[in-house]
């Protein structure tokens, strides 16, 4: 027979203890949670007597109560909180940028890399402050806000300055790997 290290309540058990968590807020004091605690426990006495035998039949030797208080406290309390904030939690639209500025970004990298390499944000300055790319980025800029009103102007230049420095690390990966050859970058998505 295998040792069995996680001894785990019964579905029953489990269901009865979450039912006692949705009922005490995460802002539930120590003093008040433990009188709460006590009086539940006292009141279920018999299912934890129950659950007590079966844990110790499945070779389990600690304190039920304090098993079952830790769990609740320390455990499903928390969880129940990361599921309210992973619900509330609104999912960004999604901005593409086009494959010419895609090109146009990825040249002008390779030449300041190959020739004089600058900091990623002074590479996208200059980017930014070259007459020959404003159309470029103005065009971008336009046809995102033509697809989506939602966004923002802000959003559109946070995503441009992100494609911009993603792109600049994998042409500066792919050049210190020696693959000066391939400087197509293809990460897949193009743009993240």
């Amino acid at each position: 027979m295998t040792a069995i290290f996680r001894h785990n309540f019964r579905d029953s058990t489990k269901q009865h203890i979450n039912i006692f968590s949705q009922t005490l807020t995460k802002d539930v004091g120590k003093g008040d949670f433990d009188d709460c605690f006590e009086e539940w426990y006292e009141q279920n006495k018999k299912m934890f007597a129950s659950e007590e035998s079966y844990l110790k039949e499945n070779g389990y030797d600690g304190d039920i109560k304090q098993k079952t208080y830790i769990a609740i406290r320390y455990y499903i309390m928390k969880k129940g909180d990361d599921t309210k904030k992973k619900q509330a939690k609104k999912r960004r639209k999604y901005i593409t940028i086009n494959k010419a500025i895609l090109d146009v970004m990825d040249v002008h990298i390779t030449s300041i890399i190959l020739n004089t390499p600058l900091k990623p944000a002074e590479c996208f300055r200059r980017f930014l402050n070259d007459n020959t790319h404003g159309e470029i980025i103005g065009a971008c800029k336009q046809s995102i806000l033509n697809g989506e009103s939602s966004i923002t102007e802000d959003e559109i230049d946070s995503k441009i300055k992100k494609t911009y420095k993603n792109r600049y690390f994998l042409i500066q990966k792919k050049i210190r790997e020696g693959d000066v050859d391939q400087l197509d970058v293809d990460d897949g998505d193009n743009d993240e």
